[in-house]
């Protein structure tokens, strides 16, 4: 996916802790023009390695509960293969503040 952010300010809090983690103040007040303090560009891709047999599981989901059907439930369920692998997140992203 590719991301495009531009922000005039931007903060980041925990929770219950009384002070941001991380703050970058607007630039309005420091140059009297319009422009963006934080801009962030690039595209991002998560990817999962496929191994062998060994490491997929398959887990029956329903769709809908069983106790609400009458009759023959297979076709409300489906097979999700469930995967061991780490997932993996690559990036190239530029990143500019003011």
């Amino acid at each position: 996916m590719h991301l495009s952010a531009k922000l005039r300010e931007a903060w980041v809090e925990v929770r219950d802790y009384p002070l941001p983690l991380a703050h970058i103040p607007s630039t309005d007040s420091l140059r009297g023009k319009n422009i963006y303090s934080f801009f962030l560009e690039g595209d991002l891709v998560v990817g999962e390695e496929l191994r062998g047999a060994e490491s997929i599981r398959r887990a029956v989901v329903d769709i809908v509960t069983p106790r609400h059907i009458k009759g023959d439930d297979s076709k409300y369920t489906i097979l999700v293969p469930r995967t061991v692998s780490p997932v993996k997140l690559y990036s190239g992203i530029r990143v500019i503040i003011s």
